[in-house]
């Protein structure tokens, strides 16, 4: 599996979308040991981020990979679920 909620935050946080805007970014994608064929490089992975809810709800597309998901987040921009991947759970 490639995927870490925690890489969302960044986006999240520095994009200080308003609601219904989006913006699409280029981040670095570093491929796990199972996913190289041949050379060991990062790719360039095109993603958008769309606010749907400030401070709450963002909606994240993988263009790179066809890949879209509405990602809710505590007040800090840190994913708490990501559908059928994550849920953060709290403790205590």
């Amino acid at each position: 599996m490639a995927l870490t909620p925690a890489t969302n935050t960044l986006p999240i946080k520095r994009l200080n979308l308003g609601v219904g805007e989006s913006r699409d970014i280029a981040a670095a994608y570093v491929p796990l040991p199972d996913q190289i064929d041949g050379d060991f490089l990062p790719q360039r992975a095109q993603q958008r981020y769309t606010c749907l809810v400030p401070n709450q709800k963002y909606r994240y597309e993988g263009i790179f990979r066809n890949f879209k998901a509405e990602l809710e987040v505590d007040e800090y921009g840190l994913v708490i679920d990501y559908p059928d991947t994550f849920r953060r759970t709290r403790l205590g």
